[in-house]
């Protein structure tokens, strides 16, 4: 079983802004996935504080979540639904944006340091682990703007043209590691 976190906001306000990469890529996996892993549709979980959908990959389950707690406080979501669903940290993917990352960048990786994302430093602190995998998607930097103001401004279509390629780009290597286990 995996559980696929991408990190936001929620409310309306922030759905194109570049701290919600993460539930921009994640809302990209449920369309372009829907059909062919049968998810199920977004149900809101009061209980594990996420919106939730259900399906398999290759007769694996997978769990595709946006957390509802704001990102500051994300880890709360996603380790009430790994406690829930019984998912070690190991199987956790965690999508969301990078600052450090130039506009269009996509790494991932395993075991590393929240490196001053709060969402990430939370989700650390809940799991008592940071033993789950990152993709990170860079938004770049401002060197006018203070970072708490930059990552919460809406995305430039220019930009956002360039961040929906980099989340394909996720996409497709996801997919090979959920089904590579």
């Amino acid at each position: 079983m995996k559980l696929l976190v991408g990190l936001g906001n929620p409310g309306k306000e922030y759905d194109f802004t570049r701290h919600n990469v993460g539930w921009l890529a994640i809302d990209h996996l449920f369309k372009t996935w829907k059909t062919d892993f049968s998810l199920t549709k977004w149900v809101n979980n009061d209980k594990l504080s996420a919106e939730i959908s259900t399906g398999r990959i290759d007769r694996k389950k997978i769990i595709l979540i946006k957390p509802q707690t704001w990102m500051n406080n994300s880890g709360l979501a996603i380790a009430k639904t790994a406690n829930f669903y019984k998912i070690p940290p190991e199987d956790i993917i965690i999508i969301h944006d990078d600052i450090d990352l130039a506009l269009g960048q996509l790494k991932i990786g395993i075991f590393q340091s929240s490196a001053g994302h709060k969402g990430i430093e939370s989700t650390i602190q809940e799991l008592s682990s940071n033993h789950f995998m990152r993709c990170r998607v860079g938004i770049g930097r401002s060197l006018i703007i203070p970072t708490e103001k930059y990552v919460l401004q809406p995305i430039p279509s220019n930009e956002l043209d360039i961040i929906r390629s980099t989340i394909h780009k996720a996409e497709q290597q996801l997919l090979e590691l959920i089904k590579e286990n």
